[in-house]
């Protein structure tokens, strides 16, 4: 009863007015892509002259179709036509009598959705044929006049399909259920009655499963008693939950308490829940469901000819996980061969449904490097794996069965660290750069609850020996170790007290939360905390910010005995959010409904890149160089009112040169950050309300009139929700100091009920000056970029930076304290910082 597809243009159902001056006509959607009573007609047959359904139906407030002579009768009329808004014309239909109502005795089925259907009383559709599995999606509202609601039912006894899964999501209502069902292949079956609650919306997802080659003219089916019947999505396959959520929000777009429920699936909801996250691991695109640019989550690798390998970057789908129509690129094999054939997963694997345009042949694939997705990362965090071959590495893809290692019950693929009860090999990822972190929050599975798999039974969590378990690998701190040496510390598999616990015996998925920054120290598993102080006793007393993180999938060459999800770094103390976060994690890889929690909606940064360009310190000519816009061209790109902003720090070794070049049209100048000669950095802020056409990058010049500025570091930020009139953005007055460990990023002021995105910055002239950390209300986590390849020196500079939600409620940003100090006898080095505000 809603426009799906807005290349769609023609009715969304056909209607039959019965009894006297009966016609038929074609409804179209109103302004809002609805059906309403404001909804255009086309008249098909019969005797009308309205041009409204309010007319047609001869409702109060409009006018009476004019062949009724001024007169307005009680109207029945009914729906014998739902319209397929894709270009199969897989059109429901109904006859006469049993077609649903959308107007019985001059009533209408208004629901808080709008206008309905009323299928009470054994009216419904009848359906195409269903050769192939499928997945169906309904947007309803029972009535208490229901009973058994008919989501699938077979016109006949044909062994030929099951319901395997019945999902219940409620849009209004402060409960909702999750029905499984599992039976043979009958079609009573999809009959089961189930208990929901009446005079509620709810959202329904029905998984069926045809059995193959059972029928070569297999039966249709109908839907019936079905209530308020709004909206009908019918995928030709047995998909996953998280199509499922993505559905939903399009299907309830218009419900404010479901569509905040929703938006937990956004980019914003990335952008708030895990601003501060120094990595990020997923198997999922943690930016959102809805994310208009695929996400690289692993760069993977298989076995090639005789002893070769070869690579590929792989993306999520749409709906956010990896399957085989995962987009694929950046290909090499041997000496650098690059392969162009391949545009999605299954063609790499050689999958036969996929086919093999690079003649690769079939092999098992594995993870060489897993990428981490937060934005702090600016894309040089990743965990790879120790061993260089496929046997020795985390396996997703195997070639004997021809499928991806799916971890939860919906196929959702994982990383698999132990292939069978015999694999033996070593497998581990390792992190890059070390990860210092006060909290680590971690979604795997168990290979296996035998409680004689392991000498205590819980396979991969707390089990024997030490170091055992799951994937994480703390610097100990103890003095007379250099910060490179690792030993038994911190970790999950290293909670001896707690060995004994059954928590992640069975083979059920798993959400595990350490966090190390909060007093007393905890361990949560799934919904149960423990008190884990005793972790930093020996030998970690004395050093409660030390905890740095090494390996994944393994601790110390003993591998997790299970699969991998997710894993989340933070340098800061979550464990006031861990609710939050596990919700998350279970909306997206457990069978559970959407967290009533709200997302706030802000501006959020959906891009970063960074670099630093090189310029000849002899050359007085202007220093041009190239900053991109999109990250990668094959998946990247600008959208209308996507606001571009650029951040260019540069040195003055001599003359303290701050002085911009030429502003690129189209393009407007922020500020320029004045130094005095003896600070030598220089910073200039453009920013830019996008129009759609950009290229995929601009040039940008600093003047150098005394030759001596060696190199800039530029931050790019793309961001989508900003203001598009009056002030789009603002900044607070650069601050400088004089060789100082810290200097302060001042606040924006801010209208108290405007949600505002904050960019911090600080730079240093001292390259030497890399340990950068923040400080301040909400600030946390922190990016940093040293100039050059190779290790930094006295002359380089250094730029970092942070971001935060500045919710409404606040008036101001609130200061962000950057501090960095160099090791040894090195002088701190000279330090400038702003911030900036994005307004909403």
């Amino acid at each position: 009863m809603k426009l799906l597809n807005r290349a769609y243009s023609g009715p969304i159902i056909k209607i039959l007015r019965t009894g006297a001056e009966q016609a038929e006509a074609f409804v179209y959607p109103d302004q809002n892509g609805k059906v309403s009573l404001e909804a255009p007609l086309e008249i098909f047959s019969g005797s009308s002259q309205a041009t409204s359904l309010g007319s047609f139906l001869c409702q109060p407030q409009y006018t009476p179709d004019p062949v009724f002579g001024g007169s307005s009768p009680n109207v029945t009329a009914v729906a014998t036509v739902m319209y397929d808004q894709s270009s199969n014309a897989n059109n429901l239909t109904a006859a006469e009598g049993t077609a649903p109502f959308i107007c019985s005795n001059g009533t209408i089925y208004n629901t808080e959705w709008g206008m309905s259907l009323n299928m009470d009383g054994g009216r419904g559709f009848s359906g195409s044929v269903m050769s192939e599995s499928f997945t169906a999606h309904y947007r309803v509202q029972f009535d208490s006049s229901t009973s058994t609601k008919y989501f699938f039912k077979q016109t006949d006894n044909a062994l030929y399909a099951k319901m395997t899964n019945l999902y219940v999501d409620e849009a209004i209502g402060t409960s909702s259920a999750i029905v499984l069902v599992n039976e043979d292949y009958y079609s009573n079956y999809t009959t089961e009655n189930i208990n929901l609650t009446e005079d509620q919306g709810q959202l329904i997802t029905l998984e069926i499963d045809v059995a193959s080659n059972t029928l070569s003219d297999p039966p249709s089916y109908t839907i019936e008693n079905l209530g308020y019947f709004h909206t009908a999505i019918i995928y030709n396959e047995v998909d996953k939950h998280v199509r499922r959520h993505k559905t939903n929000q399009i299907l309830s777009e218009d419900i404010e308490l479901l569509n905040d429920k929703l938006k937990k699936f956004s980019p914003q909801s990335f952008y708030n829940l895990f601003y501060g996250a120094k990595a990020v691991f997923g198997m999922f695109s943690f930016a959102g469901l809805l994310n208009e640019n695929p996400v690289r989550l692993i760069r993977a690798f298989r076995d090639y000819g005789n002893n070769y390998l070869v690579y590929a970057d792989v993306y999520a789908n749409n709906s956010g996980y990896i399957d085989f129509d995962s987009p694929v690129d950046n290909i090499t094999g041997p000496n650098n061969t690059v392969f162009s054939g391949s545009q999605n997963l299954g063609q790499f694997l050689a999958h036969p449904s996929y086919g093999d345009p690079d003649n690769l042949g079939e092999s098992d694939a594995s993870v060489y490097r897993w990428y981490s997705q937060s934005l702090q990362s600016s894309g040089d965090v990743y965990a790879q794996t120790r061993f260089l071959n496929t046997v020795s590495s985390p396996r997703f893809y195997n070639s004997a069965t021809r499928t991806l290692d799916a971890i939860t019950d919906d196929g959702i693929c994982g990383l698999n660290f132990k292939n069978s009860f015999t694999d033996s090999f070593d497998k581990c990822l390792e992190i890059t750069p070390l990860i210092e972190a006060q909290s680590v929050f971690l979604v795997y599975r168990n290979f296996s609850g035998n409680t004689n798999f392991s000498t205590t039974g819980i396979s991969g969590l707390t089990s024997h020996p030490l170091n055992q378990g799951i994937s994480v690998y703390a610097k100990n701190g103890f003095p007379g170790f250099n910060e490179e040496t690792f030993q038994a510390g911190v970790g999950v598999y290293d909670l001896e007290q707690y060995r004994g616990t059954t928590a992640g015996l069975d083979t059920e998925l798993h959400t595990v939360g350490l966090y190390l920054g909060s007093s007393p120290q905890r361990l949560v598993v799934d919904d149960t905390e423990y008190d884990i102080d005793g972790v930093r006793t020996t030998p970690l007393e004395g050093y409660p910010n030390s905890f740095k993180f090494k390996e994944l999938g393994a601790a110390n060459s003993f591998t997790l005995q299970g699969n991998l999800l997710a894993a989340i770094y933070y340098e800061d103390d979550r464990y006031a959010q861990k609710q939050e976060i596990q919700d998350y994690m279970n909306i997206l890889f457990k069978l559970q409904n959407v967290p009533t929690t709200p997302v706030i909606d802000s501006p959020y940064i959906a891009t970063h890149i960074s670099d630093v360009a090189e310029n000849s310190p002899t050359s007085t000519d202007p220093f041009q160089f190239y900053v991109d816009l999109v990250a990668n061209p094959l998946h990247d790109s600008i959208a209308a009112n996507d606001l571009l902003v650029v951040v260019l720090t540069y040195d003055a070794r001599s003359y303290g040169d701050t002085s911009p070049g030429t502003t690129p049209a189209g393009w407007t100048k922020l500020f320029d950050m004045s130094t005095a000669n003896d600070t030598d950095l220089g910073s200039t802020v453009y920013y830019k309300l996008a129009d759609g056409n950009e290229g995929v990058t601009a040039l940008f010049e600093i003047d150098n009139p005394n030759g001596d500025i060696e190199h800039c570091i530029w931050n790019y930020f793309k961001i989508k929700g900003a203001a598009t009139t009056g002030d789009i953005i603002e900044y607070s007055t650069p601050i400088g100091a004089l060789d100082s460990v810290s200097v302060t990023a001042t606040a924006v002021n801010k209208d108290v009920n405007k949600n505002n995105l904050a960019i911090a910055f600080g730079a240093v002239d001292n390259g030497f000056a890399e340990g950068w950390s923040i400080s301040g209300s909400g600030w946390a986590g922190i990016t940093k970029e040293v100039t050059r390849s190779g290790g930094p020196t006295s002359t380089d500079i250094v730029a970092a930076w942070s971001y935060k939600l500045a919710p409404s409620g606040t008036t101001d940003t609130a200061d962000a304290i950057l501090s960095a100090s160099a090791p040894l006898s090195n002088p701190d080095g000279d330090k400038v910082a702003f911030q900036i505000m994005i307004n909403e």
